[in-house]
């Protein structure tokens, strides 16, 4: 792929790009960075510092637009090989794809137990369910749960985890777990994305557990409100905006941060939540 921009004349502001991005415009920040002239691939010159790079990365990553963000945020990092931010983006794109082998990116701890239980239930699920190494698998698994924090994009929540099982041991444990999630994310006055994925999550647990019961009517009820959940997932949104006074520099600092995730996971997402209705 080949990106041919107007030669570098001028870099973008990395305030209106914020600001686009605050108000949801993203094809807006795509179009005011290109039309800067910041970005050259032909001379392979870039003239856009770390902060609007991982804003330009942001929007091309929300608009869908995987095959361009990959090659942007690749020549990016080599100008800013430092900016954690930038390989926050390239995260995007692999642990979408399921690709969890570039160390280079720096992975969280979370990430990394994420990965490790993807290794775990995949060798758990092969095994049968009642032999000694499936058992061993079980318990393992298990333990790593018990170490997730809140849900990741592009990986499932400890409820799915548990879910996946299959354990009819575990059925009080999911139940109780689901209605404790439901509780606490009832009482966010906005949630964001993540939270209504974990809602989706454990109202999808309780319709698992009600199918087993043979409560067809429950299940088909639950389900409901999981879609509905997930129908509200957005690509983007805002994690933090707020303003710190440096009262040694007389000077206002502000911070923000967005949420963001492919489309085309939500569009999985929605595509799966719908097949359980039919």
């Amino acid at each position: 792929m080949t990106l041919v921009f107007s030669p570098v004349l001028a870099e973008p502001s990395n305030d209106d790009l914020r600001d686009l991005l605050l108000t949801g415009n993203v094809e807006a920040v795509v179009q005011t960075v290109e039309a800067d002239r910041a970005i050259n691939w032909s001379k392979d010159k870039l003239k856009i510092n770390p902060l609007a790079s991982e804003y330009y990365a942001i929007a091309l990553i929300v608009l869908g637009d995987i095959d361009k963000a990959k090659y942007f945020i690749d020549k990016a990092r080599d100008f800013h090989p430092k900016s954690q931010a930038l390989r926050d983006c390239a995260k995007q794109l692999d642990f979408f794809a399921q690709h969890f082998i570039n160390k280079d990116l720096k992975f969280t701890k979370q990430e990394k137990l994420h990965i490790k239980l993807y290794d775990l239930l995949h060798l758990y699920l092969a095994e049968e369910p009642q032999s000694k190494q499936a058992t061993k698998l079980k318990q393992k698994i298990l333990k790593e749960v018990e170490k997730l924090d809140g849900a990741l994009p592009y990986f499932m929540t400890k409820l799915d985890y548990l879910s996946e099982l299959n354990d009819p041991s575990l059925v009080d444990q999911i139940s109780k777990q689901a209605f404790d999630t439901i509780a606490a994310k009832r009482k966010i006055l906005f949630p964001k994305t993540l939270d209504f994925y974990e809602l989706a999550s454990a109202y999808k647990a309780l319709a698992r557990l009600s199918i087993q019961a043979g409560d067809k009517a429950k299940a088909t009820q639950y389900i409901k409100l999981a879609r509905s959940n997930i129908f509200k997932m957005k690509a983007l949104w805002l994690e933090e905006d707020t303003r710190h006074y440096r009262k040694i520099l007389k000077m206002e600092q502000r911070v923000t941060s967005f949420g963001y995730v492919l489309p085309q996971w939500l569009i999985l997402l929605r595509e799966e939540y719908d097949a359980y209705l039919n």
